[in-house]
């Protein structure tokens, strides 16, 4: 027995001596002892739900999954997709700490150091959806200064700065630095660096 669901496909129904669970045969035989227009109310349901897992057609109204789970979902992208747990936990709002870096990522001999703007690309560090970078780092050439700014901005008053003041000594710093959707931030550090390292030491979301 075949019924046409105005689709590319029919649905084949089974006979009750084709249903072993007991409690799923008892609910076929009413089925189909019913009366033909809730029959067919019922297959224009299953066929919207074919549609929607075939995805093909929309979710219309609630999804109620009775507090059953839904699992293995990916990552989300888009604005409106859903997120695991994991994901809100790992990406929720505040400042997460990269840990115990054993080495720095840039040095005086890694940038660009000719007193102009210059991209610097974080997003092999720096997971999606982070907006701000905590850079942390040393420097022991007195005189000798590093600016940052988010990437695209054009003015030079919304900077975060470090500038060596002290002759023969190192000194330390910890900026905070606004970043775009790419992780992308922009520096312009002094000529004549030669005791310059950074690296990055956590990300905000």
């Amino acid at each position: 027995m075949s019924l046409d669901l105005k689709s590319s496909k029919d649905f084949l129904l089974p006979t009750p001596e084709d249903i072993k669970d007991e409690e799923v045969k008892s609910v076929f035989k009413k089925l189909m002892s019913s009366q033909e227009s809730d029959r067919n109310k019922l297959f224009e349901d299953i066929k919207v739900l074919w549609e929607i897992l075939a995805g093909t057609k929309a979710m219309q109204n609630i999804l109620d999954m009775g507090s059953n789970k839904i699992n293995n979902v990916t990552d989300p992208a888009a604005n409106q997709d859903a997120a695991t747990k994991k994901y809100v936990d790992d990406n929720k709002g505040g400042f997460v700490n990269r840990g115990d870096p054993a080495a720095y990522d840039y040095t005086q001999a890694t940038l660009i150091l000719d007193g102009a703007y210059h991209d610097l690309d974080l997003s092999a560090i720096v997971p999606a959806g982070a907006t701000a970078i905590l850079l942390v780092g040393e420097g022991s050439n007195s005189g000798k200064w590093i600016l940052f700014r988010k990437n695209g901005n054009a003015n030079t008053i919304n900077i975060s700065a470090f500038e060596n003041g002290a002759v023969g000594l190192n000194q330390y710093f910890c900026l905070v630095v606004p970043c775009d959707v790419n992780r992308v931030i922009e520096y312009r550090a002094a000529p004549g660096w030669t005791d310059l390292n950074l690296t990055v030491g956590g990300w905000w979301f």
